[in-house]
């Protein structure tokens, strides 16, 4: 009877065992799920796209330019006249029906730079990405790195990142391999941006990464004023007409114009997120509009930090998010020891169910033959 009543006993710590889930452990597992979604960038690879250099175009370029060497894309690296492939306008149009097709978007009728937003969009709408007042390249540029990041947060794409970067991650923690697989992508990305600088004659003594976009950015957008052929594409672009101007004279025409489209955009992407813009200048726009996006990103991180019982006051965002990161790392070595604790209880549980019952028997049949005799 007693040996009944451990059995019962045993049964029921079984049961209870196997139920036992840590309560971080679900919001840990759906942040590590990836969205399913096939890499299909906005941005088509060996499509060239046309127009004038914006301020954030280079930036976006060259920092995306790892992320499509790793996923096996065209390099997006600064063209020259030479560089830049030719491609037929049908070719154009069967890449972009295909990338709609992939994300169950309607192009149909739509121009070509329309098309490109309607899939940019769709796309950020199933990263769960909000794309409120971002610029198309910023747009981009976090499509890319979630995509990335979602990689990352499988054992088959971080396996086949690190090889493709020479990474050892051979006996390292999931994110012990993303930390050194970040770092080496850090530094790959350092290394082209100093290259590209290299060989635009720019000096990159004592140059930040930030500096080294910066001044890229700046000498790209002069060399194409200063080419002839690139200047008349960029003012026919534009709408400008530079007929029978120096070519002082049309550079600066082409100059003011590009400054008027920027207020523009700027004034169109602040309008969005509720500011007003009367008298502002491109500057202040940017720096109102920076502000803004920064205060809503904080906002996730608070709540983010909080859902957590992370406290992150007097932090700036990016060591908020660093301090949420670490947290969540602590939270899954938890979670998985834990699991190992449960399994393990349940194992010994089992065992103890087997040895019970088979004393049960033997007692049984002991009993059975004792009635017998």
């Amino acid at each position: 009877m007693k040996k009944n009543k451990i059995l019962a006993i045993s049964v029921a710590t079984i049961m209870t065992m196997s139920t036992v889930v840590p309560v971080f452990a679900s919001e840990i597992i759906s942040q590590d799920v990836t969205t399913g979604i096939s890499v299909a960038e906005t941005t088509l690879p060996g499509v060239p796209t046309t127009g004038t250099t914006t301020e954030a175009s280079v930036e976006s370029t060259i920092e995306s330019d790892t992320y499509n060497n790793i996923d096996g894309d065209v390099e997006a690296n600064v063209e020259t006249d030479e560089e830049v492939q030719q491609i037929s306008e049908t070719e154009i149009n069967a890449k972009l029906v295909q990338r709609a097709t992939e994300l169950g978007v309607d192009i149909t009728g739509l121009s070509n730079e329309d098309a490109r937003t309607k899939i940019r969009e769709a796309l950020a709408l199933q990263l769960g990405i909000d794309i409120t007042g971002l610029s198309k390249e910023e747009i981009q540029a976090k499509i890319k790195a979630v995509m990335h990041e979602n990689k990352l947060n499988t054992p088959e794409g971080i396996t086949k990142i690190a090889e493709k970067l020479g990474v050892d991650i051979t006996g390292l923690s999931k994110e012990d391999a993303k930390a050194k697989i970040k770092s080496a992508m850090e530094a790959k990305q350092l290394a082209k941006l100093t290259e590209t600088a290299t060989k635009l004659g720019i000096d990159v003594t004592g140059l930040s990464k930030e500096d080294l976009k910066a001044k890229i950015k700046a000498t790209i957008d002069e060399n194409n004023l200063n080419t002839p052929e690139r200047l008349a594409k960029i003012a026919e672009k534009l709408g400008v007409d530079i007929t029978g101007l120096s070519k002082e004279d049309a550079k600066a025409k082409v100059k003011a114009a590009i400054e008027t489209k920027q207020l523009a955009k700027f004034a169109e992407r602040a309008t969005k997120l509720g500011i007003d813009v009367t008298g502002l200048s491109k500057e202040d726009l940017k720096t109102k509009i920076k502000a803004v996006i920064e205060a809503k990103e904080l906002t996730k991180v608070t709540e983010k930090a909080a859902n957590l019982g992370v406290d992150i006051t007097g932090l700036t965002n990016k060591e908020a998010k660093d301090k949420i990161k670490e947290v969540q790392k602590e939270t899954r070595e938890t979670t998985k020891q834990a699991h190992k604790e449960t399994k393990e209880t349940i194992k010994e549980a089992r065992k103890q169910v087997k040895e019970t019952m088979k004393e049960n028997h033997k007692e049984k049949k002991e009993t059975h033959k004792a009635g017998k005799k």
